[in-house]
């Protein structure tokens, strides 16, 4: 059973991934969630395994061409984050 959650779960993932490309669409992540038929907790759990930081700020980064806001703040990487 939990096999067949977590196959749901990725195919959703893949559906998110796909609103984001080539631009996230104006939205909060909950919205965008929906959109691509996902729970956003599962997903927002599932981006955090996958990537290290939540759906809102995955979609902040993106929106801000890649680059964290805080990372220049504190001058890690020279904000590159994608």
């Amino acid at each position: 059973m939990k096999e067949k959650k977590n196959a749901a779960l990725f195919r959703q993932y893949e559906r998110f991934a796909a609103l984001l490309d080539p631009v996230p669409p104006p939205g909060r992540f909950r919205d965008l969630c929906r959109r691509a038929g996902a729970d956003p907790r599962d997903l927002n759990r599932l981006i955090r395994e996958e990537l290290g930081l939540s759906g809102r700020r995955l979609l902040r980064r993106l929106r801000n061409g890649g680059t964290d806001p805080d990372a220049r703040k504190y001058e890690v990487g020279g904000g590159k984050v994608l």
